[in-house]
């Protein structure tokens, strides 16, 4: 195991005790977390862990557009955590507008979105992938 390499402490270990002590497996299962960051498709195992994302054409959920729409974009989003982000960022880029700004002193072109892709990215991590409630409470749930 490459993680041994350089680790007098971790190279007398067997594989199995690293996978507990790095909270992959508990007492030989594997955990939530293994599960939610590796498994090529963790919603089999728990179908609620996913995030649905709507854009609304007003400013909550339930208002209607011009013509009756509901939604004007709607997309589940399934995968590891870490695919589930890449997904939503990519989501909210392509729902939110793009500003071109020329610098008058360069001729550059700037494009900026509304809100910063780091903002959008740490605001997606927070609510609904880090800090959600996992427990058996929250079953059936999407994000």
């Amino acid at each position: 195991m490459k993680l041994k390499d350089g680790k007098p402490n971790l190279a007398h270990l067997s594989d199995k005790e690293i996978y507990d002590l790095m909270s992959i497996t508990r007492n030989g299962v594997i955990t939530l977390s293994a599960a939610l960051l590796f498994s090529y498709y963790s919603q089999a195992y728990f179908p609620q862990l996913c995030i649905t994302a709507v854009v609304v054409p007003g400013t909550a959920v339930g208002e209607t557009g011009a013509m009756g729409e509901r939604f004007l974009d709607n997309q589940r989003i399934e995968g590891s955590i870490p695919e589930m982000l890449e997904a939503a960022i990519g989501f909210v880029r392509k729902n939110v507008r793009t500003k071109t700004i020329i610098d008058s002193d360069t001729g550059r072109r700037q494009d900026r979105t509304d809100y910063p892709v780091t903002a959008i990215r740490e605001a997606i991590l927070n609510a609904p992938l880090v800090h959600r409630d996992y427990s058996i409470h929250t079953e059936g749930m999407p994000i």
